[in-house]
């Protein structure tokens, strides 16, 4: 997980026909979640279902995909119901695995940024819970 300068340059805005979703009243979230997709729709559905969508606050969800199918729009659609801050993004043409990874740092607005690649999987549903928990714990991450 790597942290993000404060001095960063605003991430480039996304156009409207990805159906990207904002974190409520503009903060800035504190946890990037950034899930770079490549035909496994299943992965991210399983990514995205072991979330817990309630304790989301403060977190935004990033899917780039670069599939050459539809299955993970489609994932990524259901899941909007459930995530305030996912985000999906239909890489044409394709990026390549780094390319697509780089485009989603580009795009993440937290204070700090996780890498879930598709067939990674949270162990527990409180994963974002104790996760934004640890980070924001007075003390916890010293510069």
């Amino acid at each position: 997980m790597a942290s993000r300068p404060k001095g960063r340059k605003s991430p480039p805005e996304q156009p409207a026909s990805t159906g990207s979703t904002s974190i409520g009243s503009g903060r800035v979230p504190i946890l990037s979640i950034l899930i770079p997709a490549f035909n496994y729709p299943e992965g991210v559905s399983r990514i995205l279902g072991g979330l817990d969508g309630h304790s989301a606050t403060g977190v935004e969800i990033l899917v780039g995909d670069d599939s050459s199918a539809s299955g993970v729009e489609s994932v990524a659609a259901l899941a909007r119901g459930r995530f305030e801050g996912l985000s999906y993004h239909r890489n044409e043409p394709s990026l390549g695995a780094c390319g697509n990874w780089n485009d989603l740092l580009a795009r993440a607005k937290g204070d700090y940024c996780l890498l879930l690649h598709h067939d990674e999987f949270p162990v527990a549903a409180s994963f974002i819970t104790d996760l934004t928990a640890e980070l924001t714990a007075p003390g916890a991450l010293s510069t």
